[in-house]
């Protein structure tokens, strides 16, 4: 017969190894969680950089509405005048000041 030594020392082993096992799940699982943490953190990181990038690009669309408004303007006011065509000296000097040269980008 067998003797109950032999079955305490398998009821050790599976005991062991079902320890071990449970073990490695919980070590299994906090790793996926830290990955997934790191995961949402470097979205979270990206999600920032992308508002941040928005808002900029938002500005700069914001002034050239503003520029290309003022640019209409002044260009209404210097050429579409419905009574008085002619092109004198100084309406001249206004569209030739609107349109920026193409070497310095600034009027001459």
């Amino acid at each position: 017969m067998i003797d109950w030594k032999v079955y305490a020392g398998i009821g050790l082993l599976v005991a062991g190894f079902a320890y071990g096992q449970l073990q490695y799940q919980r070590g299994h699982n906090a790793a996926e969680y830290e990955h997934m943490v790191a995961d949402l953190t470097e979205y979270k990181k990206a999600a920032d950089i992308l508002l941040l990038s928005s808002q900029s690009a938002q500005v700069a669309i914001d002034g050239i509405g503003k520029v290309r408004n003022d640019f209409v303007r002044e260009y209404n006011d210097a050429m579409l005048n419905a009574f008085d065509c002619y092109a004198d000296d100084g309406r001249m000097r206004l569209i030739k000041d609107l349109y920026p040269t193409t070497i310095a980008g600034q009027p001459d």
